[in-house]
């Protein structure tokens, strides 16, 4: 489903853009346009409507406190929530997401069009995340911690499509490469003994976090 461009695997994050160059992919003439066009309308798409209550402003504490139980609660109701909102396009991300687990090459390719394949439902779920976050009073920040908590004590993979077409935008901004390289900690025991009580439904949600959900 995904065309095989680039990296191999999913820890070769660090060399996309040379890759892409490397294949003869027209970074300035192609990547590059298509990277801002689909992040401008996907910005517009968010941020164009009225104002919506927003979750709480982080803090410190939010990267550093011990994942409690009560949280994974949430994160839970909030991942129901967020793939409801994706209706018939959760399907798509959910084979998305086997290809990639299968060994399908995360780069920029991959990143555009997977994200142009599930249209506006990105949108959606993003809303969806957004009015769980101030109903649970999580912030966005402690969402991510997690998430990644989640994603390291049950073994799935780390991937952000969303991130990889953020890093790249950014790049876009000051003329350097995107460095889509990332390093994170392995969950302890006493983690992986509190997700595993959800871990039925987390695995059936997990493709949301490719969206960085």
């Amino acid at each position: 489903m995904i065309r095989r461009l680039g990296c191999s695997a999913l820890g070769c994050f660090g060399s996309i853009a040379l890759t892409l160059l490397a294949l003869g992919v027209g970074w300035f003439g192609f990547v590059q346009p298509a990277i801002g066009n689909l992040t401008g309308q996907l910005e517009t798409t968010l941020n164009g409507g009225p104002a919506a209550p927003q979750p709480r402003a982080g803090n410190p504490e939010d990267l550093q406190a011990p994942l409690t139980r009560a949280e994974l609660e949430k994160f839970v109701r909030i991942r129901r929530e967020v793939r409801k909102s994706m209706g018939n396009a959760f399907p798509q991300l959910q084979q998305i997401y086997a290809d990639i687990q299968a060994g399908e090459p995360v780069n920029a390719w991959t990143a555009l069009q997977a994200v142009r394949a599930l249209g506006s439902s990105v949108a959606d779920a993003r809303a969806a995340l957004e009015r769980g976050l101030v109903a649970e009073n999580l912030s966005r920040e402690r969402y991510a911690f997690v998430r990644q908590k989640v994603n390291l004590a049950l073994g799935l993979p780390q991937v952000d499509l969303a991130g990889v077409l953020g890093e790249l935008a950014r790049s876009q901004e000051n003329g350097s490469l995107p460095d889509l390289s990332g390093k994170v900690t392995a969950a302890t025991p006493e983690e992986r003994q509190q997700v595993e009580y959800f871990a039925k439904e987390l695995r059936v949600t997990a493709p949301l976090g490719l969206l960085g959900l």
